[in-house]
C-alpha cells in the first residue's frame, strides 16, 4: 500500500492539473481566435440599433458638456482680461494725476522763484536808493 498508494494520489493529483491546465488552454485558445462561446453572443441588429442609439445620446451629452465646459472657458477669460483692462485704466488714471500734480507742483515752485527774484529785483532797487 506505501508505494501504490501514493502514486495513486500523485496520479490523481497529476491528472486533475492537467485537465484543468487543458480546460485554461481552451478558454484562451477561444479567447485569442474567438471561438463558439463568443459566436453564440454576437448582438442582433436590434441590439446593434439599440446600441447605436445609446452611443449617439451620450455623444450628444458629452458634446454639451464640452460645448459648456469650453464657453465658461472663454467666459472666465473675458472676464479676466476685462478686469486687467480696470487695472490698467486706474493704474493710468493714477499715473495721469500724479503728473498733472507733479506739473502743478513745478509751476507753483517757478511761481515762487519769480516772486522771489521780483523780490530780490525791488530790493535791490531800494538798496540803492538808500
Amino acid at each position: 500500500m506505501g508505494d501504490d498508494g501514493i502514486g495513486g494520489v500523485i496520479g490523481d493529483i497529476l491528472e486533475g492539473v492537467g485537465s484543468e491546465l487543458k480546460k485554461i488552454g481552451q478558454t484562451a485558445a477561444g479567447q485569442v481566435t474567438g471561438g463558439d462561446d463568443q459566436k453564440k453572443q454576437s448582438p442582433t441588429s436590434d441590439d446593434l440599433t439599440a446600441m447605436k442609439q445609446k452611443d449617439d445620446k451620450f455623444s450628444e451629452q458629452s458634446a454639451e458638456e464640452i460645448k459648456a465646459k469650453i464657453s465658461a472657458i472663454y467666459a472666465e477669460h473675458a472676464r479676466r482680461r476685462q478686469q486687467e483692462g480696470q487695472v490698467e485704466k486706474q493704474q493710468e488714471q493714477k499715473a495721469e494725476e500724479q503728473n498733472k500734480e507733479l506739473a502743478r507742483g513745478q509751476k507753483k515752485q517757478s511761481a515762487d522763484v519769480v516772486v522771489a527774484q521780483t523780490k530780490a529785483n525791488a530790493e535791490i532797487k531800494n538798496y540803492g536808493a538808500e
